[in-house]
């Protein structure tokens, strides 16, 4: 199954380590800029989207690339392949 997944809490939890304090949701809130409530979504995984000035948001807060911030695991990456229709079955 494919699955994109923001990694909100692995660097969160690399960014107090850095800055030996705990930071919390609140610390991004204020940051940011970005709602509280959505950052339980992300801290969760449980987001249909994100939006561009949040990706911006947060890899300058962490600070990060996007692709640190976003994960995406292909199916192919668990061994699956994509079916392929032979030809004689293809819509003309």
């Amino acid at each position: 199954m494919k699955e994109v997944r923001i990694r909100f809490v692995e660097l969160l939890a690399e960014k107090s380590k850095r800055e030996r304090r705990m930071l919390t949701i609140a610390d991004v809130e204020t940051a940011t800029d970005i709602d509280r409530r959505r950052l339980y979504t992300f801290r969760d995984n449980n987001t249909p989207h994100i939006k561009p000035e949040e990706i911006i948001a947060l890899c300058d807060y962490f600070p990060c690339e996007v692709s640190e911030l976003i994960d995406y695991v292909s199916p192919l990456a668990e061994g699956q392949e994509y079916l392929r229709v032979p030809t004689e079955l293809a819509f003309a």
